[in-house]
């Protein structure tokens, strides 16, 4: 997949206070909500793996990540490979939305809202914790509350770490083998070595029928297609 540059135009912290970038770049080259993209330094010969990038906000002109080295400084030029992956699937049709980060982080849930508001949709978001500039329509709720969105929303969308999948049916309070109420689609957060190229095995996460690997069939699945 062909290269393309960016440049460090401004550092700051993400909503989860990890070390964030706004990172300048041709539109082809900015992830959808839920993709990636693989990003080094250029000329850095020091940074032995690409940095996984994702989305927490976007704009015409380039998109915010967060979680990048601590290098990174406003003017550093970036060889940017991707967008990559599967990324979240936001239907027209949905009228509520609930957003859902289990253990923890919401950065990649956040760039889903702004859509989900243009839309004219509800969206309430579970969560631990939330940053302070949220939009005023977005309703909070604490993650303990997470089984109720499957009742009401029309669309779940989670963030979770690969360990926590197994977290998910106490926190859904689904039953072995019961239908899901509504669809639900979830970023697997999971090593992204090598984007695709190598299917190195260090992102594959269980399926039904077979492992399946995050940097290329992810890393946003619909819950069913896991075994969960």
């Amino acid at each position: 997949m062909q290269t393309r540059l960016g440049i460090v135009k401004e550092i700051r912290l993400s909503a989860d206070g990890l070390l964030a970038a706004w990172i300048e770049c041709q539109q082809p080259s900015r992830p959808q909500p839920g993709q990636y993209l693989l990003g080094w330094a250029a000329g850095d010969l020091d940074a032995v793996l690409a940095a996984p990038l994702f989305p927490t906000e976007l704009a015409d002109d380039g998109f915010l990540a967060a979680g990048i080295p601590a290098a990174w400084e406003p003017g550093t030029r970036l060889e940017l490979r991707g967008p990559l992956g599967q990324g979240y699937n936001l239907p027209s049709a949905v009228r509520r939305l609930a957003l859902g980060a289990v253990g923890g982080s919401l950065d990649r849930l956040l760039p889903l809202i702004q859509p989900g508001l243009q839309q004219n949709m509800a969206i309430t978001l579970y969560a631990d914790h939330h940053p302070a500039n949220l939009p005023s329509a977005v309703e909070i709720y604490p993650l303990t509350g997470l089984s109720e969105a499957l009742a009401w929303a029309d669309l779940l969308a989670l963030d979770l770490e690969r360990p926590h999948i197994s977290r998910l049916r106490s926190l859904l309070n689904v039953e072995i083998d019961r239908r899901l109420p509504c669809p639900v689609q979830v970023l697997i957060r999971t090593p992204l070595t090598c984007g695709g190229l190598a299917y190195c095995g260090a992102c594959a996460v269980a399926g039904r029928r077979h492992w399946k690997p995050a940097c290329k069939d992810g890393p946003v699945f619909s819950l069913n297609e896991l075994d969960w």
